[in-house]
């Protein structure tokens, strides 16, 4: 079987949150499944640490979809045209995005619906997108990826997407993440947080990902904790 997959946020240096997740997954895939050919639509030149076996074949799309328009060129346009010629039997796209113009079968994650929630904190043109076309892809895919059962239940109450339709995979840790020993714990306290307990927060600075809440909750914890200082 030949499965293509939008690899678009595999760049270099700057993974980030789709990124990452697309790395992870997609480097996983290939090696559990060798007996199938991966293909891996870039929309721009790749670093070759990302074609992982001899089973990925790296195929760059034009042009580099960045911007809404450019969003649709490549999605409706050159993604159809790319999985035709490449005789795709699958297409797997990690970041909410498939084409409306293909019959080949689509398999789409979705992280959140937060441009459905959270409107003010989009641009007002990539709002716009989202909200036309996402809906419009939840009804296309075969099958959905949601991160969470909060994803899932906002798919089915926003969309009418039909719950059968939609598996709920949440999100893996990397193997770089391990527990930390007793010493090492002590050591980052005393450079980071002059000793003290504190909150790690890994997230971009962005309205939608609630930092206020997460200030308020740290607030309610440091009063259960007398002995912290009062300036922590």
């Amino acid at each position: 079987m030949r499965i293509a997959i939008n690899t678009r946020f595999l760049l270099k240096n700057r993974l980030e949150g789709i990124g990452t997740y697309t790395f992870e997954l997609s480097k996983r895939l290939v090696k559990i499944f060798p007996e199938h050919e991966w293909l891996f639509f870039f929309d721009r030149n790749f670093d070759k640490k990302y074609v992982f076996s001899d089973n990925v074949k790296p195929v760059i799309i034009s042009p580099p979809a960045r911007h809404p328009l450019l969003w649709y060129w490549w999605f409706e346009k050159s993604i159809p045209k790319a999985l035709k010629q490449n005789k795709a039997d699958v297409f797997f796209s990690p970041d909410s995005y498939l084409s409306l113009h293909t019959d080949v079968p689509q398999v789409l994650a979705v992280h959140d619906l937060a441009f459905e929630f959270y409107p003010e904190t989009i641009p007002f043109l990539v709002n716009k997108y989202y909200r036309y076309y996402i809906p419009q892809f939840c009804e296309k895919a075969q099958k959905i990826i949601a991160v969470s059962e909060r994803t899932k239940k906002d798919i089915i109450k926003q969309y009418c997407i039909p719950n059968e339709k939609i598996a709920v995979i949440p999100n893996g840790v990397s193997s770089i993440f391990q527990p930390s020993e007793e010493n090492i714990k002590t050591e980052i306290k005393n450079l980071y947080s002059r000793r003290q307990p504190y909150f790690l927060y890994v997230y971009a600075i962005h309205p939608r990902k609630n930092v206020i809440s997460m200030f308020q909750v740290f607030e309610k914890f440091k009063k259960g904790q007398p002995a912290l200082h009062t300036n922590l």
